[in-house]
């Protein structure tokens, strides 16, 4: 079983950075901005990570959180700049794009941190967070699977947007990223919380992820910097 183990999660980091580098070279024929070429090297780690973990302790889901993240976000970034370059099938990458990102940003911002860094909650009172995030997840995907108009990212109209559902899509966004705030929030908590009945082991553990989630806010407000001006051009 853990040799299995090992394989898959090999497999799937391997895809992930193969998957990368794919959309390093068509943002590169896109003249895409540099974002195009910083997000792909943070996927590369986090899959590299998955990899490590999942291969030696195949048991603890935050391996295969690293993983399932890294190659949902791989296989978006591909999927959007395919659909950017024209090529054929141009529509259904775009379509994948669309909504794939969801459960990638769920995976690593929600779901890792309530079962960091021994694949257990804190206690069973969590429980009831995870199955928020998970109802979160579906209907985050589906919303965007079938959200009418054009695919950010992709110059492309979705093919499978319903446009009569557009009232109702425009009424579910703000109470949808309500409640993905208050996920991260809660999964945050939950972080906090197992700082302060833990150990010095797992009390290092979670400095270094806290380290590596600082990254995230700081790449937001610093990617303004590296938006369209700063291109990729061949």
């Amino acid at each position: 079983m853990s040799h299995r183990a090992a394989w898959l999660a090999w497999s799937v980091c391997g895809l992930a950075v193969v998957l990368s580098a794919c959309a390093v070279a068509l943002a590169f024929l896109n003249s895409s901005d540099a974002r195009a070429v910083i997000f792909p090297l943070g996927l590369t780690l986090s899959a590299v990570v998955g990899g490590l973990v999942a291969s030696r302790r195949p048991a603890n889901p935050v391996g295969w959180f690293f993983l399932g993240s890294g190659g949902c976000f791989a296989i978006t970034l591909v999927a959007a700049e395919y659909a950017t370059y024209g090529l054929p099938g141009a529509k259904a990458m775009a379509w994948l794009s669309s909504w794939l990102w969801v459960p990638g940003v769920m995976l690593l911002l929600s779901f890792l941190p309530l079962y960091f860094p021994n694949g257990r909650l804190v206690s069973r009172r969590w429980r009831w967070v995870v199955r928020l995030a998970l109802f979160s997840c579906v209907t985050g995907a589906a919303l965007s699977a079938l959200s009418p108009g054009e695919i950010p990212n992709a110059g492309v109209v979705n093919p499978l947007g319903i446009e009569a559902l557009r009232p109702v899509f425009d009424l579910l966004e703000p109470v949808y990223l309500a409640l993905g705030f208050f996920l991260f929030f809660a999964s945050a908590a939950s972080l906090v919380l197992r700082f302060r009945r833990s150990g010095s082991l797992e009390r290092q553990q979670i400095k270094w992820l806290a380290f590596a989630a600082l990254a995230v806010p700081v790449w937001f407000l610093t990617s303004g910097s590296l938006d369209s001006r700063v291109a990729i051009s061949p």
